[in-house]
């Protein structure tokens, strides 16, 4: 199964988006309400940074286009689909309400999904797995703060067309291959897959969906399923559970170039391997 682009109209049973960073200029608020718009689903996880507190410290930001997706995200809630907030760093006040509702809107530190074919996903962030936001929150601000300056250059008209994404799901600029080199670099000084694979043993979890390195992935590591949803400032991509349990990263627009490499397939189709 290769790399799918979004269409519309699409049915699933349960999506998960993450990193939408609202209240910052990176955000792809306009894009991410499309794709909402035009997607079917009976449950919603965000996986935390959904709003980005850390960015409107620095630079108050928030237009219309990010209210709306607030406002969408409620009204779906009211009309009776099931969303779960699980708070992350960039949002992590949040946490504080854990276990209350906001709205419709569950708020959870964590949580636990089933498919539909009987697997058992445990639901985080991921920020929990990252030693320079624990032990040095000062790097991380400056790294953040960082990444949003090399953000800005990207959008530095160059003459030269954006390199297409790799894997048919992330996309080629400086700020995201610098975030993702810094995400791959802490994960192994971290231990990052050991962690993971504990903290899954301990909720007696298949496996775990995630956000946090803006990295979209399917992929396994001791016998553990693990899913990225990716992000909403860059590679704006979602991961899908279809009605038979089946999971499958999207990439928006669905004009975008449908291209995939082995692994991405390798990856995806053990994914969609039962376990």
């Amino acid at each position: 199964m290769e790399t799918t682009q979004a269409k519309t109209p699409n049915g699933y049973r349960t999506l998960w988006i993450s990193d939408l960073h609202l209240g910052s200029s990176g955000a792809q608020a306009e894009d991410l309400l499309r794709f909402l718009r035009q997607t079917e689903v009976e449950r919603i996880y965000l996986v935390g940074d959904i709003i980005d507190l850390w960015a409107l410290r620095r630079h108050p930001h928030w237009p219309r286009e990010h209210m709306e997706v607030v406002r969408y995200v409620l009204g779906r809630a009211a009309d009776g689909v099931t969303v779960t907030y699980i708070p992350g760093n960039h949002d992590h006040a949040m946490r504080t309400y854990s276990g209350q509702r906001f709205g419709q809107v569950m708020i959870e530190q964590r949580a636990i999904h089933v498919t539909a074919d009987g697997r058992r996903l445990l639901i985080m962030h991921g920020d929990e797995f990252d030693t320079i936001i624990h032990k040095m929150p000062w790097l991380a601000h400056i790294g953040d703060v960082l990444y949003d300056w090399l953000r800005a250059l990207n959008k530095r008209p160059s003459g030269k067309k954006r390199a297409p994404p790799a894997d048919g799901l992330q996309p080629r600029t400086l700020s995201a291959t610098a975030k993702y080199r810094v995400k791959q670099i802490v994960h192994l000084l971290s231990g990052f897959k050991k962690r993971v694979a504990q903290t899954c043993a301990e909720a007696r979890a298949h496996g775990i969906v995630c956000g946090h390195s803006h990295h979209a992935e399917i992929s396994r590591f001791h016998d553990i399923l693990y899913c990225n949803d990716g992000d909403w400032v860059e590679s704006r991509t979602a991961l899908v559970e279809h009605h038979d349990g089946r999971l499958e990263l999207l990439r928006w627009p669905a004009t975008a170039p449908q291209t995939s490499d082995e692994a991405a397939r390798k990856s995806i189709v053990a994914a969609n391997s039962p376990i």
